[in-house]
């Protein structure tokens, strides 16, 4: 299905509505994304930001437990270092 995104520019003062992004040929079932990007409207309209957020929960909750770790005197294994990586790739 083919995405499509408009400039909205609502006259209030949150940015995060700037962006609406909808599937083409449903523009009256009501399922829109919105954004302060086109980008942002997208992964809204998609799903792709609560993936993305769950992704950024679990790297502060690794970087914790990689602390906690390392104070036992054991290696973590660079895994918050991996999942930011998978995180920047995704953004």
């Amino acid at each position: 299905m083919k995405v499509v995104t408009s400039f909205i520019n609502a006259p209030i003062p949150n940015r995060g509505f700037d962006w609406r992004a909808y599937y083409e040929g449903q523009e009256e079932s009501g399922n829109y994304g919105y954004g302060a990007t086109e980008e942002e409207a997208v992964r809204d309209l998609t799903g792709t930001t609560d993936l993305l957020s769950a992704a950024r929960c679990a790297l502060n909750v690794l970087t914790l437990l990689e602390k906690e770790v390392a104070a036992l005197g054991c290696n973590a294994k660079n895994v918050t270092e991996n999942l930011s990586a998978a995180i920047q790739e995704a953004a």
